[in-house]
């Protein structure tokens, strides 16, 4: 017999969870204790979910790139601007082939548009 804090009854062993942290192996509290605690925590949750639901900014996700309809060069300024900077990852945000990706590079670089200090390591920005 042992005695719940929450209820305050004596009870069996087997009306206590298992614990392997405390030293008899059992919970502090019974298992109905335990149930109507997680059922109230949940209850607390669901209504300050809701309360706060309207405050919430509504989760807008991104278009992927290559499900728009622009232009090439458009899509690889706009996954430079996204934070790209391999042509493996203009590739994976754009889906245009490496040699179009290369060729659309290019022109920016002609254009002054691309920086040109990291064009050795051959990581892709814009100026300004």
């Amino acid at each position: 017999m042992r005695r719940c804090p929450t209820c305050e009854q004596d009870l069996e062993l087997s009306d206590y969870g298992v614990d392997r942290s405390r030293r008899d192996g059992l919970q502090r509290y019974c298992k109905v204790c335990i149930r109507q605690k997680v059922y109230d925590s949940r209850k607390r949750k669901k209504a300050y979910a809701q309360a706060h639901k309207l405050h919430r900014k509504p989760c807008r996700v991104a278009e992927p790139l290559w499900r728009k309809n622009l232009s090439p060069r458009t899509k690889v300024v706009l996954a430079l601007e996204r934070g790209k900077r391999s042509q493996r990852a203009i590739q994976g945000a754009t889906r245009l082939p490496i040699d179009q990706i290369t060729d659309i590079l290019a022109v920016l670089y002609d254009e002054n548009q691309l920086d040109r200090r990291s064009l050795k390591a051959r990581v892709y920005r814009l100026c300004g």
